[in-house]
């Protein structure tokens, strides 16, 4: 389960890298300055990637607890403020059960 786990979270970089607006829609948000392509390359890419690819290439239970960690933190901040901002989506509330998914998949065989 961690295997795939990590495995996801790359997939997901790799589309944030290389295709930027179709993470955005995925997601939901929309990019309205100039920079706005660089964020989901560098956040849904570049840190996805790494926080995937860096227990992948280990194999170390720590970094995959590591990536759980993030997925459930994600997932728990999305659960806190949905209420509050009030952002009952499709895609927010999907958010939290990939998030969740994500970090028990990680974290789990370790436990």
């Amino acid at each position: 389960m961690e295997l795939i786990a990590a495995a996801v979270t790359v997939g997901l970089g790799l589309l944030g890298f290389l295709a930027p607006s179709r993470a955005m829609r995925l997601v939901g948000i929309e990019a309205n300055r100039p920079h706005g392509g660089l964020e989901p390359r560098a956040t849904y890419g570049g840190l996805f990637i790494a926080l995937g690819a860096f227990p992948l290439l280990t194999g170390e239970p720590v970094a995959f607890q590591m990536l759980g960690a993030a997925w459930l933190a994600a997932g728990l901040a999305r659960t806190i403020f949905t209420p509050i901002d009030r952002v009952w989506t499709r895609e927010n509330l999907g958010g939290i059960a990939i998030e969740i998914g994500l970090g028990l998949a990680a974290l789990l065989p370790s436990i």
